[in-house]
């Protein structure tokens, strides 16, 4: 992609100013697209940048969490993108429910 595409440019704006909670979700959604369309490199890059954003500093949730995207990157890697997309579903959830608490989010930074 040419670096003066419009529509890099255009996700390069979207997300300046984005909070690591709002890149969270959109790594998830990006994660969750790749699922449905069988595009199983983007959902393995997709979650080897959740492992990275983990803050395992934060104790047993987030080593939790880890545990759980390597499960997903496994099942991802052996072409199993229903199942990894149900979870990531539900992981979006809770991440959003946790987003909107007053304590807000606690396993990334």
């Amino acid at each position: 992609m040419h670096p003066h595409d419009p529509r890099r440019i255009y996700r390069q704006q979207q997300f300046e100013g984005a909070t690591a909670s709002d890149l969270v979700l959109a790594v998830y959604g990006h994660a969750i697209q790749g699922c449905q369309s069988g595009r199983r490199k983007v959902v393995i890059r997709a979650l080897e940048e959740l492992i990275g954003g983990l803050d395992l500093e934060r104790g047993d949730l987030a080593l939790g969490l880890l545990r759980m995207y390597e499960y997903l990157l496994y099942r991802a890697r052996e072409g199993e993108l229903q199942e990894v997309g149900n979870t990531l579903r539900e992981l979006r959830t809770a991440w959003e429910a946790s987003v909107s608490s007053p304590s807000g989010p606690a396993l990334h930074p």
